[in-house]
């Protein structure tokens, strides 16, 4: 059977703790019911435990992926990251850490992050900001009439 393409946002979530992963997607479906409801169908979101699983399904052209930084397997997020980055250029992706070493947030970004986004209780509100952004540009072929906030 022919698997049809999927047309509308991906959204990939990569944490090397299964819960954490699993209660992200969670949180994000329930945003983007709750924003997009209408929508619902446009916005495709996975979970990877697994760096190794996570490069096997590399996010397409339009996506978003927030990664943790400190994975295990000797991986960081930035080194998942340079892969996504040679694939596609308009992927968008985001370090998502309790880091506060002022050393190693510069370095993501120096490495080409599009931000770096904590753990912590705006985790939510600064993701759906990132997902708005992605769908307001008027690069993202698939519009979706997205509401504007006022």
């Amino acid at each position: 059977m022919e698997k049809l393409p999927f047309f509308g946002l991906r959204i990939q979530v990569l944490d090397d703790n299964p819960f954490y992963a699993a209660l992200y997607k969670l949180q994000l479906e329930r945003e983007l019911l709750t924003a997009y409801s209408m929508h619902q169908n446009h916005f495709k979101i996975s979970t990877y435990a697994d760096p190794k699983e996570f490069l096997s399904d590399l996010p397409a052209i339009h996506s978003i992926s927030f990664l943790d930084y400190n994975l295990r397997s000797n991986l960081t997020g930035l080194d998942v990251m340079d892969k996504i980055k040679k694939r596609t250029s308009l992927a968008k992706v985001y370090i998502i850490t309790d880091e506060s070493n002022s050393f190693i947030l510069r370095t993501c970004l120096d490495a080409g992050a599009d931000g770096i986004i904590f753990k912590n209780n705006e985790l939510m509100e600064l993701s759906m900001m990132v997902i708005r952004q992605m769908l307001d540009n008027p690069n993202f072929p698939y519009q979706l009439n997205t509401p504007k906030n006022n």
